[in-house]
């Protein structure tokens, strides 16, 4: 292949799929060997095969901001979307992403961060509470409406997560996702749903669907 006929996102990701998503890789992560290491780097494997990012994973403590999505972008076939809202002052954002997360194969994710101030400026980087945890769900699809991974965790999450390495090279457009959030649990998370239904419901064309008996958020991405 001539990589300079290519442009560069397509030259780093030729790249990171020759390092990363090679036959060696994905056999060994379909396999689940190198348990421990997967562990290291935050992942769990269910007894489907499919991964999930443990909520105790080092990536609480980075948080997140655009440059992920860039680095990403660079290196598979993704997207991206974040959902802003304000709750008593303090501004959150949920973060959708679906793609090919290379040797990890196809997967989605949902997070949960605040808005990080530095003297009462506002930032472009957003922090992990896991005090914000809540019951979520994660289905994804491909474009046939073929299952590809589902996740209903017993513990509420701040980010979750779901990667089938035996769905490999796919195009994050061919991907469909959905996830629920609930916020039922305490007077605290009814307040921060009120203020996000108040931000979404009537969007055109939202993607978002609620049901305030039940306090619950479902997204179509």
């Amino acid at each position: 292949m001539d990589l300079s006929k290519l442009k560069p996102e397509d030259v780093t990701r030729t790249i990171a799929e020759y390092l990363i998503e090679n036959p060696a890789a994905v056999y060994a992560t379909q396999h689940g060997w190198f348990k421990d290491l997967f562990y290291a780097a935050g992942f769990v494997r269910d007894d489907k095969g499919v991964y999930h990012a443990r909520q105790d994973a080092l990536q609480q403590y980075g948080g997140y901001n655009f440059v992920y999505d860039i680095i990403f972008d660079y290196a598979t076939s993704m997207k991206t979307q974040p959902f802003e809202f304000t709750y008593d002052d303090q501004d959150y954002r949920f973060w959708a992403w679906k793609g090919d997360y290379l040797n990890l194969g196809a997967g989605a994710e949902l997070g949960l961060y605040k808005r990080l101030s530095v003297f009462e400026n506002e930032t472009d980087h957003w922090l992990v509470d896991t005090n914000l945890a809540l019951p979520m769900t994660l289905t994804l699809n491909d474009n046939k409406g073929n299952l590809i991974a589902s996740y209903n965790p017993s513990e509420p999450q701040w980010w979750i997560t779901a990667f089938n390495p035996y769905k490999q090279d796919v195009n994050a457009r061919d991907l469909r996702v959905t996830y629920t959030v609930d916020f039922s649990g305490n007077k605290e998370n009814k307040g921060m749903f009120d203020a996000f239904y108040k931000q979404y419901a009537g969007q055109k064309n939202s993607p978002w669907t609620f049901d305030k008996k039940n306090y619950t958020a479902m997204l179509n991405f």
